[in-house]
């Protein structure tokens, strides 16, 4: 399997099972044996990082990232980022970042 957990069905909430992999496309397809629902999901992991903007309480895009897997994005924040929050969607694969006071360390 090509993923480090199943996605439950958004219908049912039943198991999922990979159906296919394209590697070239860089999305599984995933399929629910209850209710047939079918869905695709990206191979890859995306962190996106964000910086507060200076007097105003809303956020600037920093940097947007593309990992193999969790654990490589994972090792990468450990080593590079002082983040103030960290939210993961592992639904769709994604991270968002805030970084915090100490920025990127290169």
């Amino acid at each position: 399997m090509g993923s480090e957990q199943a996605p439950r069905c958004p219908l049912c909430g039943e198991g999922m099972r990979l159906v296919a992999t394209d590697a070239l496309d860089g999305r599984e397809r995933w399929h629910c044996p209850r209710c047939q629902h079918e869905e695709s999901r990206a191979l890859r992991w995306t962190l996106t990082l964000w910086r507060r903007s200076s007097g105003s309480g809303s956020h600037d895009k920093y940097r947007e990232m593309g990992f193999r897997s969790r654990a490589a994005l994972r090792a990468w924040m450990q080593r590079h980022v002082q983040a103030a929050q960290v939210t993961w969607f592992e639904r769709e694969r994604r991270v968002s970042a805030v970084i915090g006071a100490g920025g990127i360390v290169p």
